[in-house]
């Protein structure tokens, strides 16, 4: 996993590309992640919206943030699957993960490219005041899904009728 930290909050986009930044403990509090605390739980929230994420990053060419509270003393952006534009970002210890979405927004010269996911009602005035648009965690699964089913479309085509065209070409 690669790992970087910064002080400053921009961030490079291609032009036209939706940026999903994701409240991560508001999601996955929404999807009904956080149920049991034993053990990793945190790394296995964190794991799980990454790979439920990963899906329309991947599918839709979105780029996507996961914002997380954080404890350090600067932002941390981590790359789980070693590509810029999907990041797991620990806010630092002097700031939510809350503000920092909300200073993503503000400073981003397009702000009616970012999709901001949650249900906290402050970031949702916060995100829309700033020119962002905000997708329930509701809807959000239901990109997931959606992506997931272009995946499975996309890899069915890709692939054709291929039960037929495949025999034993060596002679026994």
């Amino acid at each position: 996993m690669e790992r970087s930290t910064c002080k400053g909050l921009e961030m490079g986009k291609a032009e036209e590309q939706i940026h999903l930044i994701v409240d991560g403990f508001n999601v996955a509090h929404a999807w009904g992640l956080v149920k049991k605390r034993s053990g990793d739980w945190i790394n296995e929230i964190v794991r799980t919206l990454q790979e439920e994420l990963k899906e329309i990053h991947d599918e839709k060419g979105w780029r996507v943030t996961i914002a997380m509270d954080g404890k350090g003393r600067e932002i941390d952006r981590l790359h789980p699957f070693g590509d810029d534009s999907f990041e797991l970002l620990y806010s630092p210890s002097s700031l939510t993960a809350d503000a920092v979405i909300e200073q993503m927004v503000s400073g981003d010269a397009r702000p009616e490219l970012i999709r901001v996911g949650t249900e906290d009602r402050a970031v949702l005035h916060s995100i829309e005041a700033g020119g962002a648009e905000a997708i329930s965690p509701a809807a959000l699964k239901d990109e997931v899904l959606a992506a997931r089913r272009l995946k499975r479309s996309r890899i069915k085509n890709s692939f054709g009728d291929s039960k037929n065209t495949f025999t034993n070409q060596i002679p026994l």
